[in-house]
This record gives C-alpha cells, sequence and structure tokens, in this order.
C-alpha cells in the first residue's frame, strides 16, 4: 500500500512573494534610518550655529556695557574691503576689547584680510571673530592707507572656535549702527544696533539673493546642496554703552 508523502513546502511564487515583501522591510527601514540620520545631523547643525551665535551676542553686550560710548568713526569701527567693494572682513574697537573677524568666504579662499603676526603655528586656524584687549584701540590705527597690524596669536581669544572635523563656522556679515537719536547727553548712554550672520563656511552649499542680499543654504534639489550640514542665522542685538549718572 503506497502511502503519499503529507509534508508540504513553499511554492516557488510563495517564495518569491515573502523574498520580495523582505526585500521592501529592509529598504523602507534602510530609508527611514537614513532619513533619521540626516535630521539628527541637520539639527545639531542648526544647533551650533544657534548657540555660538547666541555666545558672540552675550559677548558683544557684556562687553559694550562696561566702556564709554563711542562714535563709530574710522577710530572704532573699520569695515574692510576688497578692489571690488565686497566686504571681507572688519574690526571694532570699543575702548577696551577689539573684535576683528574675516568673512567665511575668504578664509575658505585663504585670502584672509586679518592675520596673526607672523611666524604662526601650522596648527593654528585663521581668523574668525577674535577678542583682544585694547584699551587705546591701536587695531583700529592703520599703520598705511589700508593696512592694519596683525595680531600677536599668544593675546587674542578666537570667540568662533573653527574644527574642520566637524562644523567650520564663519561670519558672513557684520554691520554696527547707531544714529543721534540713539544718544542720551543727560547719561552718556547711547545705543547701537550690531547685526551679523553666521553660518557654516562652505560657500558652494550657500546662496546670496541678488536683491535682498540675504544668505541662505541651497534647497536640497540643487546639486550644490548640502543641506543636512549648511546652515545660515542671522542675528540682531542692541548694546548699551556708557553711564555718566553715579
Amino acid at each position: 500500500m503506497n502511502q503519499q508523502n503529507s509534508n508540504k513546502g513553499f511554492t516557488l511564487v510563495e517564495l518569491m512573494l515573502a523574498m520580495g515583501f523582505l526585500s521592501a522591510l529592509m529598504i523602507i527601514i534602510a530609508m527611514t534610518v537614513v532619513q533619521i540620520g540626516n535630521i539628527y545631523n541637520k539639527g545639531i547643525t542648526l544647533k551650533e550655529v544657534n548657540l555660538v551665535g547666541k555666545a558672540i551676542s552675550t559677548e558683544l553686550q557684556h562687553s559694550i556695557i562696561e566702556v564709554a560710548s563711542f562714535d563709530l568713526s574710522a577710530k572704532s569701527y573699520i569695515v574692510q574691503k576688497d578692489v571690488t567693494g565686497n566686504a571681507i572682513g572688519g574690526r571694532l574697537c570699543t575702548g577696551k576689547y577689539t573684535y576683528i573677524w574675516n568673512n567665511g568666504t575668504n578664509i575658505e579662499d585663504n585670502n584672509f584680510v586679518n592675520k596673526y603676526v607672523a611666524p604662526v603655528p601650522a596648527t593654528s586656524s585663521p581668523i574668525h571673530l577674535i577678542k583682544i584687549l585694547d584699551a587705546n584701540k591701536s587695531y583700529c590705527v592703520p599703520v598705511s592707507f589700508g593696512v592694519y597690524s596683525d595680531i600677536p596669536l599668544a593675546n587674542a581669544s578666537e570667540l568662533i572656535v573653527s574644527d574642520k572635523t566637524q562644523l567650520d563656522l564663519a561670519i558672513l556679515g557684520f554691520s554696527v549702527n547707531s544714529n543721534s537719536s540713539a544718544y542720551d547727553s543727560i547719561t552718556g548712554e547711547r545705543l547701537y544696533n550690531i547685526r551679523f550672520t553666521l553660518g557654516t563656511n562652505k560657500k558652494a552649499a550657500r546662496i546670496t539673493d541678488p536683491t535682498t542680499h540675504i544668505i541662505s543654504c541651497r534647497p536640497p534639489s540643487d546639486f550644490n546642496s548640502d543641506f543636512n550640514f549648511c546652515s545660515v542665522n542671522d542675528f540682531d542685538i542692541v548694546a548699551r554703552a556708557g553711564n555718566k549718572i553715579k
């Protein structure tokens, strides 16, 4: 008497369907993990720019409040430009501390206008935004037409810590304004409106609006986009200096 084998296996069609389902599931999981990683990297980049920008804002406000009011003349505030009129750096001399910076684009091009006194150790990075004690505003006095003193590395404190292995941040724009209505002749107080743009320093990943001159990151659809590791933020603060009333 013959016995028929009652054990049944998967048919070829069933195996193909199962493998197709598992493949689709693995693709979905992989895409989800990649997307989570992208969101994480973008968040870290945004957080870093905001933290450094807020630290710079606080530093400027606390520093300026300790000094007498000053006019934004050539002896206190200098915008350094190239031959085409583009800002490439600047200096702000408050009467206690002087702040000196290079524009991010020029740092990336290795063409910075503000430098440390030579010789500079090979391990040091170029000036991004430094703070230096300068009660006489000597760093805002030109040594020749349009040329200003280099800065001793040992005396300067870098306010934008640049790490090429992680995020390289830089000043992309900086301006200081104060009009006559912002000055009080009785108290000697003056208000200064300081605006600066801070961002990741990769110019290929940024775009500047030709009309508004607003700097932003290229959208993800752009071929040169580095959206997950690009962040640009504008900071607008008011700092108060001087007080004659005791």
